[in-house]
Formats: C-alpha cells, sequence, structure tokens
C-alpha cells in the first residue's frame, strides 16, 4: 500500500494539484520536492503531467509503467505518471480556489504540499483552534530528520 499525497501549487489566488500514490513521507517525497524541485517551470511541468504513481528527482521521458527504476541514488530517479506511462485518463491536475478545497479533495491522502513560489510546505492533518491547516516547512521538517507527522 502506497503512502499517498498531493502535490501543489499556488498561482495567483489558484491552487493546482495532483495525486501521488507511492513515498508520500517527508523523508522520501518531500525529501525530492525540496532538493530537485525549486524552479517555478519544473514544478509546472510536473504538475501538468497529471497524477503520478512515484515521484523522481527527473520528469524523465515516456516509459513502460510496469518498469522498475533501479536507480542508485535520489537523484537518478525518474517519474512514473499514471497518463504519460500508462496511458489513462482522467489524471489531469485539478486546480482549486481554496486551499481547503483542495485539501478536502485530497482527504485520504496523508500528506500534502505545497510549492508558494518561494518554498516548499507540508501539511499532515493538523489544523489550528479554528479548524485551518496548519503546514510546516519542509526545509524544517527534514532539517529535523522527521519521517511522519
Amino acid at each position: 500500500m502506497g503512502t499517498r499525497s498531493t502535490i501543489a501549487y499556488k498561482e495567483g489566488n489558484k491552487i493546482r494539484s495532483v495525486y501521488c500514490h507511492w513515498d508520500g513521507y517527508i523523508s522520501y517525497n518531500g525529501y525530492i520536492l525540496q532538493n530537485f524541485y525549486q524552479e517555478a517551470r519544473k514544478i509546472g511541468q510536473l504538475i501538468e503531467l497529471g497524477d503520478i504513481s512515484h515521484l523522481g528527482a527527473q520528469l524523465g521521458e515516456k516509459h513502460d509503467f510496469d518498469e522498475c527504476d533501479n536507480a542508485e541514488t535520489y537523484a537518478d530517479t525518474r517519474c512514473t505518471f499514471y497518463g504519460r506511462d500508462r496511458g489513462e485518463d482522467g489524471v489531469e491536475a485539478c486546480e482549486f480556489d481554496t486551499i481547503q478545497d483542495w485539501l478536502a479533495y485530497y482527504g485520504w491522502s496523508e500528506f500534502a504540499y505545497l510549492w508558494t513560489g518561494g518554498e516548499w510546505l507540508v501539511w499532515c492533518g493538523e489544523t489550528d483552534a479554528q479548524g485551518h491547516p496548519v503546514f510546516d516547512r519542509v526545509e524544517d521538517e527534514l532539517d529535523e530528520e522527521v519521517e511522519h507527522c
């Protein structure tokens, strides 16, 4: 079973996002996003390729969905997409008006990652007294070597 996550970026007043099935925890997906997705162009390309089976440091090229990635390091891994690599329909990026709408749509995800235009944030289900989501900086979570929220 995968550790499900959603990955998104904020564009104006909209949130653009995708689902990612495997390895959503901070020490994997958080690490990859923090270290290999710091440019708006690359983040946009990642999201526009749609829902992700496995996040990698590289977007990669179209490949057999069932082909294992025998990478030696994180930097050698490539993404596997449901649309591009398995030919599925209905796996396009989604757009939301609010962060609350985005998180509600992916309510079954254990982790939610948001690119703010300057840094990656992660939400692990925590809310404040008013019920608003509380995000942490991925960089801080990695510095503390947190594997799970």
